[in-house]
């Protein structure tokens, strides 16, 4: 009886000890603190979901170190990119009207009929730099080369030229030639 009442004690008290344990661990600062790279796809109209993801990481308070996108990925993440704040970026999502983004071209095209100069222009004006590397946040389209299919990540120049060349679906817009190189939706 006495052994049992020694073995009770010893368990309580390494209950106890280990219970001072289970703490949470604080979240690292500075150099080592974790990064996060928002990573946005395609998929036509169902991309615009992308603003409610950013949405949810802006009231949770998840600090985004970069952001790298393709098709309308890459629409969303320059546009935020360049101005960081959802509530602007869902507003702007849900005034975007099709003559915004769609210019049918009056000639034929084999590569195809929209031109991709309205998306090219709404993006320069809606996402205010000009440059990738004025961004807030630090942004990549992504594109294909149409000539030896390899992809390819903006890392410098003109932000509506590059999400131009991420967003251009082959067969609905007409490719993009950025320095000599022609581009497609990544």
């Amino acid at each position: 009886m006495v052994l049992s009442k020694s073995i009770l004690g010893c368990l309580t008290l390494l209950i106890f000890v280990l219970s001072g344990c289970a703490t949470t661990p604080k979240p690292r600062e500075g150099k080592g603190a974790p990064k996060v790279a928002l990573v946005l796809g395609g998929g036509a109209a169902r991309g615009f979901a992308h603003v409610g993801v950013i949405r949810v990481l802006e009231q949770e308070k998840i600090p985004i170190s970069m952001i790298v996108g393709t098709s309308v990925g890459s629409l969303i993440g320059g546009l935020y990119a360049a101005d960081p704040n959802s509530f602007n970026l869902e507003w702007l999502a849900f005034s975007i009207e099709k003559e915004d983004i769609f210019d049918y071209s009056v000639v034929y095209s084999k590569m195809g009929p929209v031109q991709g100069d309205r998306l090219e222009k709404f993006v320069q004006t809606k996402a205010k730099v000009k440059n990738l590397e004025q961004m807030k946040i630090p942004f990549f389209p992504v594109a294909t080369d149409l000539n030896t299919g390899q992809t390819w990540v903006f890392e410098k120049g003109s932000v509506a030229r590059a999400v131009r060349a991420s967003s251009t679906i082959p067969g609905i817009f007409q490719p993009v030639e950025i320095n000599g190189r022609t581009y497609v939706d990544g």
